[in-house]
């Protein structure tokens, strides 16, 4: 095995002598084989003969059954950490027998036992070098480590303004979000009749849906669904009972009108009070109003104001 052909081959030396590696392969491709029974010679495995199918690595009437490879061109070494496929294979005739391994190697420089010396004399010679003092040309390391600390301190201290940064548009994304869906609601509110007093109203209860969790939103969407549905209901209801009604007022308004004026002892009329009726549109904005607010203060927990 001569170490000087190859970075690798220094590698497999290396280990060979450690003992990790006890065996190798040598890897190789070949033109015919050779039966050492028939002599009959193949060029691949599919046309072996029954000698090597069968008895290949055994023995046959007491004579060894073997493939002699001409034409051997090897492509690798494979280190093996077991035992190799064939630890019965031989190399029993060399092509090249007129070359000279010893000049080759003499040939290919030094060893690598060579090679291991000179690299731990040049070791301790620059140890020597530094001890007493000698012109160095090594980096100082604790000057390499302090810049290379103060480097990473300050990524960190940008990681954790990106980071910053990050959370902060994430939490305006939220808030865009949020505010977009309360508004979504507050018009669809708005547009099955129920309208707020003022904008200063209108801005608080935004504020409010606005600033609630995903599933306290939730619940006032929901709340606000179940009075719809049941809107229409409750206002043919109201106007039924508001028919029904309309003659009996007719009836006693017009005995009202022939009953003289009553008049109080002293002889002075009451001062006459009108009373204004509110009308059936603001009367259901107000009851579907108070009818949404208790049932957004029943699914979030929040205090509900009565007038």
């Amino acid at each position: 095995l001569y170490v000087s052909d190859s970075p690798h081959a220094q590698l497999a030396y290396k280990l060979i002598r450690k003992g990790i590696i006890s065996q190798v392969s040598m890897e190789c491709d070949y033109e015919e084989g050779e039966c050492s029974v028939c002599g009959k010679r193949v060029a691949s495995k599919s046309d072996y003969c029954v000698h090597l199918r069968k008895n290949k690595g055994g023995e046959l009437q007491g004579q060894p059954v073997y493939e002699t490879l001409h034409g051997v061109t090897f492509t690798g070494l494979g280190l093996l950490d077991r035992k190799g496929a064939d630890e019965n294979a031989r190399i029993l005739k060399v092509a090249a027998a007129e070359n000279d391994g010893s000049t080759t190697h003499s040939e290919g420089g030094p060893t690598m036992d060579e090679k291991h010396k000179e690299t731990e004399e040049r070791a301790l010679e620059a140890a020597k070098k530094k001890d007493d003092g000698g012109g160095g040309t090594a980096p100082d390391d604790k000057t390499r480590i302090k810049e290379l600390e103060r480097e990473n301190k300050e990524l960190k201290q940008q990681v954790l303004g990106l980071q910053k940064q990050l959370e902060e548009l994430e939490a305006e994304r939220k808030a865009a979000a949020n505010r977009s869906r309360a508004q979504k609601l507050l018009r669809k509110i708005e547009k099955n009749g129920l309208a707020f007093e003022s904008d200063e109203e209108r801005e608080q209860e935004l504020t409010r849906l606005a600033g609630l969790s995903d599933d306290a939103f939730a619940a006032s969407e929901a709340a606000f669904e179940r009075m719809l549905k049941g809107g229409p209901r409750a206002h043919a209801d109201d106007k039924d009972a508001n028919d029904r009604s309309a003659p009996a007022e007719t009836a006693k308004g017009s005995r009202a009108c022939d009953d003289p004026p009553l008049r109080s002892d002293a002889g002075v009329r009451p001062k006459d009070i009108e009373d204004k009726k509110t009308s059936l549109e603001d009367r259901l904005k107000s009851g579907f109003m108070a009818a949404y607010r208790q049932r957004v203060a029943s699914a979030t927990g929040e205090p509900v104001s009565t007038n």
